[in-house]
């Protein structure tokens, strides 16, 4: 039993530090193709980069072979028409063509 706990404790302190990372601002910038389906975004604060991706400083990305891109690259295009700032979150893990991979848009 107090192997079982000790088990369950040691998870429940481990695996809150794998939970995605995310960034609040407003878009200064959406990015489109590069001859591909895919958007890039940045935002007007410092870039975060949890995947150590090669592109630090350009931004966040998504392609069409991401789930949620489509959801991703509306979002995106509606709080840069209005202004409204977002909450992007990345991929603690996985980049797209050296970029930090968008796995979330929030708007308030």
């Amino acid at each position: 039993m107090r192997a079982t706990f000790a088990a369950a404790f040691l998870l429940a302190t481990v695996l809150p530090c794998h939970a995605q990372q995310a960034v609040s601002g407003t878009l200064t910038q959406v990015r489109t193709g590069w001859n591909d389906d895919s958007f890039g975004i940045m935002l007007n604060v410092p870039q975060i980069n949890p995947a150590h991706c090669t592109e630090n400083t350009l931004g966040y990305i998504s392609t069409i072979n991401n789930a949620g891109y489509h959801t991703y690259y509306s979002a995106a295009l509606t709080a840069y028409v209005a202004r409204k700032p977002v909450t992007v979150t990345v991929h603690n893990t996985e980049c797209v063509g050296g970029f930090p991979k968008i796995i979330g848009i929030n708007m308030p």
